[in-house]
């Protein structure tokens, strides 16, 4: 399919391969080949203007880096993905990004941090009731408890 996207010289539809071999790469655990993928994704949407393609390869880096436990990276490139999606208003994508910044200062027991962030997504989901609101909710809880032992 790469090579069939470079025939056609279609760089957006490249981008959108390169994220998902970059995610099938991830899920084997060829984690150079995963960073490798969503970075050329992420220079060509640059290129070529397509912002949210560039905030969903800094959010599959930054859950790259979290399950390596590269934390600082994993951080840094979430809030590279925030900042795009609050410029685009893109506040579901928005929403699923500051859970999973929660949820990484969640795993580091930062606790102050983590409620910062789940709280403005659960703010965010609060007019939908689905699977992504409760699962905010679910992660409020959480931290809740954990601040308070």
């Amino acid at each position: 399919a790469l090579e069939k996207a470079n025939e056609l010289e279609n760089p957006l539809y490249k981008a959108i391969l390169q994220i998902d071999l970059g995610s099938i790469y991830m899920e084997k655990g060829a984690i150079d080949e995963a960073i490798t993928a969503f970075t050329a994704s992420i220079n060509v949407c640059n290129n070529i203007g397509e912002k949210k393609t560039v905030a969903i390869g800094y959010n599959n880096l930054g859950l790259l880096y979290k399950n390596q436990k590269q934390y600082e990276k994993a951080v840094e490139n979430y809030l590279e993905s925030v900042k795009i999606k609050r410029e685009l208003k893109d506040i579901k994508s928005l929403s699923n990004t500051l859970y999973n910044i929660a949820s990484l200062y969640f795993e580091m027991r930062v606790y102050d941090e983590a409620l910062s962030y789940i709280q403005e997504a659960v703010e965010l989901d609060k007019s939908n009731d689905d699977a992504q609101y409760r699962q905010s909710l679910a992660l409020l809880t959480k931290i809740r408890r954990a601040k308070s032992q």
